[in-house]
């Protein structure tokens, strides 16, 4: 086996290991949004025979249900969820810029009709 042979079964092999953890990640996330739908459906179960037992219960439950205010609770949780997704994508486009600056310097270097980016070495737009 030669040098060449020996990088390409260490790509293959990192592709390999890249692809498990994508589908364990992927599982992972499977199982937590299984988890949180069970103890959704476990809580509602209860609370259903709770007012089942007693009716006066339900107009109780009711009030419980409208001084939650759910829909403020659901925009909240997506608003966070937006700006924490836009924050990972943005430090991901960070780290590649910054793992990337070498490559880039060098071929901007050689060819002066090569524009850069703006962006400094970190990924940040300059000041």
């Amino acid at each position: 086996m030669n040098k060449n042979e020996l990088e390409l079964e260490l790509h293959k092999l990192h592709a390999k290991t890249r692809n498990l953890a994508l589908w364990l990640g992927a599982f992972k996330h499977l199982c937590s949004v299984a988890g949180i739908a069970a103890m959704v459906y476990i809580i509602f179960d209860g609370l259903s025979s709770i007012v089942a037992a007693k009716s006066d219960s339900l107009n109780a439950l009711a009030l419980v249900v409208d001084k939650m205010s759910l829909g403020s609770w659901v925009s909240y949780i997506v608003a966070l969820g937006t700006t924490g997704g836009w924050i990972y994508e943005r430090k991901g486009k960070k780290r590649a810029l910054k793992d990337l600056d070498g490559n880039r310097k060098s071929l901007e270097g050689n060819d002066p009709y090569r524009a850069g980016s703006g962006l400094t070495e970190t990924g940040d737009t300059p000041t």
